[in-house]
């Protein structure tokens, strides 16, 4: 079984990317056609039992989720959804255990997939035009089959959600071992945030495709990483930034050279055009190329900022559920930080990103904790860290967990804490 001394930036292991024969084997091995880039070892669990393992954490989490949500709701009666565009909610569903997985933006994309796109301000200064389509859209398709769009989208994220675990468990094992890739899809699941990736939002289709794309990349489908690049910038604007890491990706694997380069780099478009179909939409609708980030700042009142400098003030200066957000993620970003140099360069650039894009679009944090959900290679290097530490991994684990249930009571009765 490969060991944690190959790279997790796309490259061969280190012994051979110095050398013309190591790029020239990684091209080898993506011309192949083989799932990973490392063959089968003896002795290797099979994937059907990897599969019930991911199927019997994600239904035990799932319920205890449910079950908090039910409890908080039951505990504080009368819980207000904020916002409620055209109505919707806080009722989505004749199932009281599935409304607990909605709440918040989940309200907006509902107002999107049952009336499409509209170019006035539905509640406020807010339009739905502000979300990315692909998200609602979906959540319709699948709808239709249910009669009801919320139960529809419940089933996209989850879906999303799991295929998100299968693919993370097929990156990791390119570069180390069943137990790594087990402890990475483990630390999902732990995260705080994770609850955020069973609800009525897109967080979870986001990180399923980010996740394909780094997988793809790695086995060198490129045309695949186009597609699912696409698609990711149609799921949320962030992914268009994405693409950098790709291409460090695309560049490693070619020896950083210009002659290697092949018409498969240019796949990486898929992601900017993506973004170009939402602004032609945007266009349409509304005249305006940019409706979206305009009525963000009108509407939600979001800048650019200094984002270290705005992390530092709400450190130390803001209300109670800004500075809980920021101080969150200054935990993630110290985590990134120290962990940089086994992170690798393609990873270590999609966390920093991730961290520091919502910190750079202010002023109001109270959706850090859902955003940062979505940085897989955080849980690769803990899984990493903690392999031959058990006791640091339990801790971790529960310590994760523990504050996953608290955040879900709030966010299924509103709370400001975690929107």
């Amino acid at each position: 079984m490969a060991t944690d001394d190959r790279s997790v930036n796309g490259s061969p292991p280190a012994g051979l990317a110095a050398t013309g024969d190591g790029a020239d084997a990684a091209l080898m091995a993506g011309a192949s056609g083989e799932d990973d880039l490392h063959p089968p070892v003896p002795g290797e669990p099979s994937w059907a039992h990897e599969a019930s393992r991911l199927a019997i954490l994600f239904v035990v989490t799932r319920i205890t989720l449910t079950v908090i949500g039910l409890v908080s709701r039951a505990l504080v009666p009368g819980p207000v959804l904020r916002p409620m565009p055209l109505g919707a909610g806080p009722v989505f569903s004749r199932f009281s255990f599935l409304d607990v997985w909605g709440a918040w933006d989940s309200s907006w994309y509902i107002s999107i997939a049952q009336v499409g796109y509209q170019p006035d301000l539905l509640e406020g200064p807010f339009a739905n035009y502000a979300f990315f389509p692909l998200f609602p859209l979906l959540s319709r398709a699948v709808g239709w089959l249910f009669d009801n769009v919320f139960i529809g989208g419940l089933v996209v994220a989850n879906a999303a959600l799991l295929v998100a675990c299968l693919f993370l468990y097929r990156l990791v094992l390119l570069d180390h071992d069943v137990a790594t890739a087990r402890g990475s899809v483990k630390y999902l699941f732990a995260a705080p945030g994770a609850f955020f990736l069973s609800g009525m939002l897109t967080e979870s289709l986001y990180l399923a495709l980010v996740v394909m794309c780094f997988y793809f990349a790695r086995t060198q489908r490129w045309w695949l990483v186009g597609i699912c690049g696409f698609l990711l910038t149609l799921s949320r604007g962030p992914g268009v930034l994405a693409g950098a890491p790709l291409l460090w990706i695309y560049l490693d694997q070619r020896g950083f050279s210009l002659r290697r380069l092949r018409p498969d780099v240019l796949w990486l478009a898929g992601l900017p055009a993506g973004i170009g179909v939402f602004m032609w939409l945007n266009y349409e609708l509304t005249g305006d190329a940019l409706a979206f980030a305009h009525i963000q700042a009108t509407g939600w009142g979001h800048y650019l900022q200094n984002p270290l400098s705005a992390l530092w003030r709400e450190m130390t200066v803001g209300d109670v559920f800004n500075r809980f957000n920021a101080w969150y993620m200054f935990a993630v970003l110290a985590v990134t930080v120290a962990f940089m140099r086994k992170l690798g360069v393609a990873y270590a650039t999609f966390a920093l990103i991730s961290v520091l894009l919502p910190l750079a679009y202010g002023p109001s944090f109270s959706s850090l904790v859902r955003y940062s959900a979505v940085i897989f290679p955080l849980y690769i290097v803990v899984a990493r860290f903690t392999r031959s530490r058990p006791g640091l991994d339990h801790a971790i684990t529960i310590a994760g967990a523990l504050l996953q249930g608290f955040l879900m009571g709030l966010w299924a009765n509103s709370s400001f804490l975690t929107v």
